[in-house]
């Protein structure tokens, strides 16, 4: 299960320095993949994750506020978008997250497969291997029900970030391999270029040099089109390291110094921290050792302010060496090594922790296999004492023979009748849910789901009973909708139907639960509220009535169109006197008034 504990953790990879760049690597690859369903801000955050980040908590809040879960995973996805170009990994974690949960409500499975990869590349950030693997195995078993090959891509692509990080290369080619083919002739050029990426990344590593600069010029290129400077500045550092290699320190200086430059941009520590340490590199090559040291000296300041270790511990024993090559007895540098030799302890200690759950899972394993050897030999033994009752038991063939015939016929005789007993239950138990399913459809509006005039009528009856028996109140909304009539001759009774459903949901979202909320024919609602006093229903009414009314404000677009959506309301409260027939007229009354005073208000009626 546990793919970080397969691999040896122990190994040295200085290479996780370029890490943040891998893990960036499909969050903003949907441009190309899916525009469609990204939410716009998630594209803006790509350069301005900032003013993102202050727009999103209102739209978040109102999203929520709606009941529109598709829409707060989108938003959701945004914040976590641009909390990655900010390298704010517990943000992007929290927001993925989130987006998953509010992906899971809507049904919308292709943003839930966003969000579990997005909060897994967060964990693999912050070294939680553990959940990152297993949030990227569930978007996995995922796309297994709903292929997907950008996302498949998407994964494959976090899977050979996470090979870089624990120095399995050979691994890191293979997955960024399998992510290519499965991208096959889509274009995604972002998802493309970083699996480009990270497959002259692992060529590099394995010893190939011209085949890791070709697959970076390729990954150059396919991210030239692109409107997605952190990209561009990932693909630099890299050429940077294939430059370092073949002494051309210019261009190492040229990609440094873009490096920087988007870090500015971006304020975005971790970049500004590589960027140095590329500089500080080049500066120590042609030479300049002043310069390399003041260089790798911010690199290893920014690291350690972002308590990345193990690139803290690298950059740090490139300082001591320009320090060493430059004025051997150095006396910071005595200081400088005993921090590199605590870097040193405090990964070991890391490892041994690591190693301690690979040996765990091993133990695991052997257990597993102990137990499903000693299953086998039971089964072995099992098997052959039956092979020796068989053949010790064979003279009693015959006497079981002649048992079994003469049950046979009661045998048969009972089996009958148990299977009519079982006919005759499993007819009566459909009976009774085809009586429950009358039932219920005869108190329940078949168009909106809810309670129909039937049910309405009785619940009416019920409440002004309890009026007179223990001298509490109750108050009738009467409800019409604004221009159905309108909707129905312009685009046709569907549209108006669909007016109608989209008006009972938001009627739904205001009422209590306590409260009953009925569609009495065409464009007639009502609600019923019990209070205990006519003070109190005539407050809650009121309130009711203006928070539907604002409610039905949002106009709806169906098939293109924006159709006006709004409510009248009459209100009635009882009084002593009051019947049902009584009640409805008042409420009928006040909702003529209603209309009267331009429609989208409500008027109650005098109580006497």
């Amino acid at each position: 299960m546990h793919l970080q504990r397969r691999w040896n953790v122990r190994a040295e990879f200085w290479p996780r320095w370029l890490l943040f760049f891998f893990l960036c690597a499909s969050s903003a690859a949907y441009a190309a993949l899916a525009d469609s369903k990204r939410h716009p801000l998630e594209l803006e955050a790509l350069s301005e994750p900032e003013r993102v980040l202050a727009q999103l908590p209102a739209l978040i809040a109102e999203a929520v506020g709606h009941g529109q879960s598709e829409e707060q995973a989108r938003l959701e996805l945004a914040r976590a978008n641009a909390c990655r170009v900010m390298a704010d990994w517990p943000c992007q974690r929290d927001a993925a997250a989130a987006a998953v949960d509010a992906a899971g409500k809507s049904g919308a499975d292709h943003l839930a497969v966003r969000g579990l990869i997005a909060e897994a590349r967060a964990r693999i950030a912050m070294q939680d291997f553990s959940n990152g693997e297993h949030r990227l195995g569930s978007a996995e078993a995922m796309l297994a029900k709903h292929p997907d090959g950008g996302l498949l891509a998407d994964v494959m692509l976090a899977y050979s970030s996470m090979a870089l990080q624990l120095g399995r290369h050979q691994l890191m080619r293979d997955y960024a391999q399998r992510g290519i083919d499965a991208l096959g002739e889509q274009t995604a050029a972002v998802v493309r270029a970083r699996l480009l990426r990270n497959l002259g990344r692992a060529e590099l590593e394995l010893g190939h040099p011209d085949v890791a600069r070709a697959a970076m010029l390729k990954a150059t290129t396919v991210a030239a089109a692109l409107d997605d400077p952190k990209l561009i500045s990932e693909l630099d550092l890299e050429l940077a390291r294939i430059a370092r290699n073949t002494r051309d320190i210019s261009e190492q200086r040229a990609a440094g110094e873009r490096a920087l430059a988007v870090a500015k941009r971006f304020d975005n520590a971790q970049i500004a921290a590589l960027g140095h340490e590329v500089l500080g590199l080049a500066a120590r090559d042609s030479g300049e050792l002043a310069l390399a040291e003041t260089e790798l000296r911010a690199a290893v300041a920014g690291f350690e302010k972002l308590v990345m270790q193990t690139e803290q511990r690298r950059a740090l024993r490139e300082l001591l060496r320009t320090l060493l090559q430059r004025q051997p007895d150095r006396r910071d540098a005595a200081a400088l090594m005993v921090r590199l030799m605590e870097l040193d302890e405090a990964m070991d200690r890391r490892d041994r922790a690591m190693a301690g759950d690979d040996f765990d899972a091993r133990l695991r394993y052997a257990q597993q296999e102990f137990e499903l050897h000693r299953l086998a030999r039971e089964s072995e033994l099992a098997g052959e004492r039956e092979r020796l009752l068989s053949a010790s038991n064979r003279w009693r063939a015959l006497l079981i023979a002649i048992a079994i015939g003469g049950v046979f016929v009661t045998a048969t005789f009972l089996v009958l009748q148990r299977r009519a007993n079982l006919q005759l239950s499993s007819a009566n138990a459909k009976l009774r849910l085809a009586e429950q399913r009358l039932e219920r459809e005869a108190r329940i509006d078949a168009l909106t789901g809810l309670a129909n005039r039937r049910e309405f009528e009785s619940r009416l009856s019920q409440a002004l009973a309890g009026t007179v028996q223990q001298g509490s109140a109750v108050a009738l909304l009467f409800l019409d909708i604004d221009h159905l009539k309108q909707v129905n001759d312009g685009h046709g009774h569907g549209a108006g139907d669909t007016l109608i459903r989209c008006f009972a949901t938001r009627l739904a979202a205001c009422i209590s639960s306590n409260d009953l909320v009925a569609r009495i024919g065409g464009d007639e609602f009502v609600v019923l509220l019990e209070m205990p006093e006519q003070a109190a229903a005539i407050r809650a009414a009121e309130t009711m009535a203006t928070a539907v009314c604002a409610a039905m404000t949002e106009p709806l677009a169906v098939s293109g169109h924006s159709l006006p959506l709004g409510a009248s309301i009459g209100i009635a409260v009882s009084r002593s006197d009051s019947d049902g027939d009584r009640l409805m007229t008042d409420a009928d009354q006040a909702l003529y008034a209603a209309k009267a005073a331009g429609r989208g208000t409500w008027r109650r009626a005098d109580v006497h």
